[in-house]
């Protein structure tokens, strides 16, 4: 079941508050009735209502006190005021009333007609503004709880958000830079080649993502930066990433180091000349060497010494057929 609307009528005069609350609980309202001032200060910081109607001269406090003190209360300084008056009736009246904090003034006695749509407009501009109050809420909230540094500027520079992670990233509280000008709260980005890729975006309305070596201190860092435009303004999210590009240059340089190794290896790859009788081996000075020579000069190896079977055969004939190991030594 739907909670009806309240709608709080404050008013001494008897006669009028009975005719206006009837008005209104045709019309499907619920209505609070206060005989007066302080009663309907009262009602409206305990009942919640949704709209106050408020007479302007009242014996115990006037329409106007009950306005202003509602607007510096918390809990209700967003409350719809609507000013209903039989006697203060002039232009200068009005302008007095709105100015103490009301969001309307009408004349009693009026068409009801009129007093329904007054009140359908006031409660439609609550209903946008507590709306907006919620959209507001989720997004700051979001915005908190990502692990991205963000900050926001409108147009004129000014910073207008600062995240949690923002204040741990910058070691600044958000108290000392919101509604100040960046270059205020941030002398250090003056001239700054963040600084010109903000006016960039607000310029271009294109976003930007980047990475960059901010060496100014106490801000000397990495970072990794992304910059959106939004009305108005610019929304920028970062994250110091100057521990990912150190790991990045260790890397590199194991890389350059294992590359140099490999290069120092000893290879042969080219055509050798070999003599056919003594199998010696001419080097690149035009010397003749031994086989084992040359390769101990020109590759990473080492020797060791046997007989292939057809050698073993050849220079120990008397031995016969007794079969030798794969190496060509005897079993």
């Amino acid at each position: 079941m739907t909670t009806p609307i309240r709608i709080l009528v404050a008013d001494d005069d008897a006669a009028k508050r009975l005719a206006i609350t009837r008005i209104l609980t045709q019309a499907g309202y619920a209505v609070l009735q206060a005989t007066g001032g302080v009663e309907a200060l009262d009602l409206a910081q305990t009942a919640a209502p949704d709209l106050v109607l408020l007479d302007v001269e009242m014996p115990d406090l006037s329409g106007t006190d009950v306005c202003l003190q509602l607007r510096v209360e918390p809990a209700t300084n967003a409350l719809p005021v609507l000013y209903l008056s039989a006697h203060r009736t002039h232009s200068q009246d009005r302008i007095e009333g709105l100015d103490s904090g009301a969001d309307g003034y009408l004349v009693w006695p009026m068409d009801p007609r009129e007093l329904l749509a007054w009140v359908r407009t006031l409660l439609r501009v609550r209903h946008t503004e507590r709306a907006v109050r919620a959209a507001n809420a989720d997004l700051n909230h979001t915005l908190e709880s990502i692990s991205d540094a963000f900050f926001a500027l409108d147009d004129a520079w000014r910073v207008v958000h600062f995240n949690a992670a923002a204040e741990r990233a910058l070691g600044r509280d958000r108290e000392q830079v919101l509604g100040r000008a960046l270059q205020d709260g941030f002398p250090e980005a003056r001239g700054s080649m963040l600084e010109e890729k903000y006016a960039e975006v607000l310029r271009d309305r294109r976003p930007l993502v980047f990475e960059t070596y901010f060496d100014r201190p106490p801000y000397a860092n990495w970072y990794e930066v992304r910059i959106y435009p939004r009305e108005p303004g610019i929304s920028v999210y970062f994250q110091v990433i100057t521990t990912r590009k150190q790991a990045e240059a260790e890397r590199e340089n194991l890389i350059r180091d294992l590359q140099a190794a490999l290069a120092s290896v000893k290879t042969l790859r080219k055509l050798l000349p070999i003599c056919a009788g003594c199998k010696k081996i001419r080097d690149d000075e035009g010397y003749w060497q031994s086989v084992e020579g040359y390769m101990l000069q020109h590759a990473d190896v080492r020797f060791s010494h046997g007989l292939c079977p057809d050698c073993l055969r050849e220079c120990y004939a008397d031995l016969g057929d007794e079969p030798a190991s794969s190496n060509g030594t005897l079993r």
